[in-house]
């Protein structure tokens, strides 16, 4: 007999009890409205798939949960999240999106909170490459084929958010992919304290 708890956080079976230190492990989101709010805070990585990425950024996720039990169905017909990452896009920058992220292809992600309009999810996404993730938004700014999105980027963990204005410093110096066109060191000083500022 499998009995789950009616806070979500233990898992009877037969005659052990398993703690779940989040209802998200077994839980399947498959809607904006099913996640609770609180869950935002807890910055914990959920594991999942990708449907598509839209020529606007918008990347659609089914959420797979880590243990799948009877209640928890993960079919194909399952409804996808509307996910958007912190960042303000480029045409470089989706083209980088639907190379790396292909349907089907295996993710994890960090919910943050909702965009200004409370329509979709802003995350942040890590790809599988071999046996690790890698970081989706750190690869995106270190190549400087986009730029940190405010209010958003706000967000996101003090200590990764610093890391993150690094990697789009050092690609505005360098003038990487969307900085390569600046003409002058002058602009270049300007838009980095507008960065810092926002």
């Amino acid at each position: 007999m499998n009995i789950c708890g009616s806070c979500g956080r233990y898992l009877l079976c037969l005659d052990f009890v398993v703690y779940i230190s989040s209802p998200s492990i077994i839980i399947l989101f498959q809607s904006i409205s099913a996640i609770p709010t609180k869950l935002y805070s807890r910055h914990l990585k959920l594991r999942g798939s990708v449907v598509s990425v839209q020529s606007n950024g918008v990347i659609h996720i089914t959420h797979r949960p880590f243990f799948n039990i009877l209640w928890t169905s993960t079919d194909s017909g399952s409804s996808a999240l509307p996910v958007v990452l912190p960042v303000t896009h480029s045409n470089q920058s989706i083209s980088w999106l639907q190379k790396y992220l292909r349907p089907g292809a295996s993710i994890q992600f960090i919910l943050l909170g909702l965009d200004a309009n409370c329509s979709t999810l802003v995350a942040l996404v890590f790809r599988s490459q071999s046996i690790l993730f890698s970081d989706v938004v750190s690869a995106l700014l270190r190549d400087g084929l986009c730029s940190l999105a405010y209010p958003s980027a706000e967000l996101v963990p003090s200590a990764r958010l610093n890391g993150y204005r690094i990697k789009q410093t050092k690609s505005i110096r360098k003038r990487r992919g969307i900085w390569k066109n600046e003409l002058s060191e002058t602009g270049v000083l300007a838009r980095i304290k507008r960065l810092f500022r926002s």
